[in-house]
């Protein structure tokens, strides 16, 4: 009975060992691949598109001024493709002057008038993108962290402004066709 013990002992370890390597790494495209790997190529992905202007922030959360927090369902998101937007973001707020019937709120695409970005912290930035169209101007803000959590201010000439919090998508392939 002494001699089984010490086995058991090996055996359990051994177990243990391996459950712990297996939830260490994941399997990427055929690769396995550790957490600070997958993370490093995350980092990477959401820089590229950062950089290129080629990116989507995926809403998860609402967050009006004169309401609680709201999360929403999905397909909500902000869309920005070179030298172009494709907002389409829930609202809920007061309207100043908006059109018969409510008009567009944040749901349209236009061309971007100016685009700025620069670094709050090593790990965040923030970018800065004004735009309009026939019925308001539109100042948005983004601000991203290095893994893809985002946040996406939003303050309107005609509106109040709004909140939102999302990811970015690294799946993002091709312009959004939502608002076509």
């Amino acid at each position: 009975m002494k001699d089984k013990e010490p086995m058991k002992k090996i055996i359990l370890s051994l177990v243990a060992a391996l459950v712990l390597i297996g939830c260490a790494t994941t399997m990427e495209n055929g690769v396995k691949m550790t957490k600070a790997e997958r993370r490093a190529q995350q980092i990477a992905t959401v820089r590229e598109g950062l950089d290129n202007r080629y990116y989507s922030v995926e809403i998860d959360m609402m967050h009006p001024q004169r309401y609680p927090s709201k999360q929403v369902s999905f397909g909500y998101s902000l869309t920005i493709h070179g030298d172009s937007i494709y907002s389409y973001l829930p609202y809920l707020g007061r309207a100043y002057r908006v059109p018969y019937g409510g008009g567009k709120a944040l749901h349209f695409e236009a061309l971007i008038d100016d685009y700025r970005e620069g670094y709050l912290k090593d790990n965040l930035r923030r970018i800065e993108i004004l735009t309009h169209n026939e019925e308001d101007r539109y100042l948005y803000v983004v601000e991203v962290f290095e893994t893809g959590s985002a946040s996406v201010y939003v303050s309107c000439e005609n509106r109040e402004h709004i909140h939102y919090t999302g990811d970015i998508d690294m799946d993002h392939k091709r312009p959004s066709d939502k608002l076509r």
